[in-house]
């Protein structure tokens, strides 16, 4: 019977890695004399690490589907090893994936409405340095006329354009993946709840929301 391929020794000791380094840049922006400019990036940084454990666990569990997928050439003898591979494949690293996408949704409500005013403590052209927003697309944003994380990061996907070349533009920043997951599922459920969140938030000035996608089910932001 074909296995899925083990799991490194790096692969196992990227989490607690990426986990001290998330507790050192939550505590440099915890400071209380950290600078807008100092919670943006950490807060960037920190999503990074979220983005790249995710991609990390997508690509393993790509690799034991692939086992799976080689024994389909035996079915129906291979019916039951098929189905352990996918099971496994769909249970592995389950609880770092929901921590980061916690994570990543925590930021992403949070930015969404902004509820420390980075925005506007940092001013248009330096949010733009902060974000990486090349000096062509800087332009096309002034002329949209939002100026907010979410607009220049989300809607016009502007974020780190500075580096990325034409091929790469789909794929955003780490700040675009904080809002992705926000967004569709805003939409699947309910189209106005954007607008009810950043309402709700900017009145609590903290991020707290709960989507319900099913009967009975409900989906914590």
């Amino acid at each position: 019977m074909l296995v899925a391929p083990p799991i490194t020794k790096l692969q196992w000791k990227e989490p607690r890695m990426s986990s001290n380094l998330i507790s050192t840049l939550r505590n440099i922006a915890a400071k209380p004399n950290a600078s807008a400019t100092t919670k943006l990036i950490t807060a960037r940084r920190i999503c990074r690490v979220f983005v790249r454990r995710l991609d990390s666990i997508q690509i393993e569990r790509r690799a034991i589907l692939r086992e799976a997928a080689k024994l389909e050439a035996f079915l129906p003898f291979t019916r039951k090893a098929i189905a352990g591979l996918e099971r496994r494949a769909e249970e592995h690293r389950e609880a770092e994936r929901s921590e980061a996408r916690s994570e990543l949704i925590g930021f992403g409500m949070s930015l969404l409405v902004d509820v420390e005013g980075l925005a506007d403590a940092l001013g248009f052209d330096r949010l733009c340095d902060v974000l990486s927003v090349s000096s062509v697309h800087r332009e096309q944003a002034r002329q949209d006329g939002d100026a907010s994380i979410y607009n220049l990061t989300m809607t016009l996907n502007l974020e780190e354009s500075a580096g990325r070349k034409r091929e790469e533009f789909d794929d955003g920043g780490p700040l675009l993946h904080a809002f992705v997951p926000i967004v569709m599922n805003a939409y699947d459920n309910r189209p106005d709840l954007l607008e009810a969140a950043k309402l709700e938030l900017a009145q609590q000035r903290r991020p707290k929301l709960r989507v319900v996608r099913n009967a009975g089910e409900a989906w914590p932001l």
